[in-house]
C-alpha cells in the first residue's frame, strides 16, 4: 500500500528504506511531543496508533479491479465535482452575503436614527455644541446615503441577472 502512495505522488523510485526511515522519525516526533506536551491528558501513543486505525482501511488493496477505469476516477469527473461544490459554496456565500446586507443597511438606519435624535436633544439644550456635531454628522450622513444607494442598486442589479 505504501509503494502505491508512493507511485501515487510520483515517488516510486524513492526507496522503501527512505519510507521506512520517515516512517520511524514521525513516529519519534509524535512520541517526544506527547511526552513533553501531555501533563493532563494523560494520553500514551499507543493509544493515538489505536484510534488513528480509522484511516487506515486498505479496502482497495486487496480488490483485483482497476479503479482507473471507473468514472470517479476519471480527472474529468473529479474536476466537475470540485466544480459543483464550488458552486454550493458561492450559493451558500450569497445567500449569507444578502443576509449581512440586510444587516448593515439596518446598522446605518439605526445610526441615522440615533445620531439625528442626539442632535436634536443637543439643540435644544445645547445649541453650539448640536450645530458642531451636525456639522460633523452631514458628511457622514451623505457618505452612508450613497453606500446605501450603492447596495441597494447591487442588489436590484444581482436580482435582476437571476431573473434573466
Amino acid at each position: 500500500m505504501r509503494l502505491f502512495e508512493l507511485s501515487k505522488l510520483s515517488l516510486s523510485s524513492t526507496g522503501v528504506c527512505l519510507l521506512q526511515i520517515t516512517h520511524s522519525l514521525c513516529q519519534q516526533i509524535g512520541k517526544n511531543a506527547i511526552n513533553h506536551y501531555n501533563i493532563q491528558a494523560k494520553i500514551s501513543w499507543k493509544d493515538i496508533t489505536d484510534y488513528s486505525f480509522l484511516g487506515k482501511f486498505d479496502l482497495l488493496h486487496h480488490s483485483h479491479t482497476d479503479i482507473q477505469n471507473n468514472d470517479w476516477a476519471a480527472p474529468a469527473h473529479q474536476e466537475a465535482t470540485t466544480k459543483f461544490f464550488k458552486l454550493c459554496q458561492a450559493h451558500e456565500e450569497i445567500t449569507q452575503l444578502n443576509v449581512e446586507v440586510c444587516h448593515l443597511c439596518t446598522a446605518i438606519h439605526n445610526e441615522e436614527l440615533h445620531t439625528s435624535t442626539v442632535i436634536q436633544d443637543l439643540l435644544v439644550s445645547n445649541p453650539q455644541l448640536g450645530n458642531e456635531l451636525q456639522d460633523q454628522w452631514r458628511p457622514c450622513m451623505a457618505i452612508n446615503t450613497e453606500e446605501n444607494d450603492s447596495l441597494m442598486q447591487d442588489m436590484a442589479d444581482y436580482l435582476q441577472s437571476l431573473n434573466d
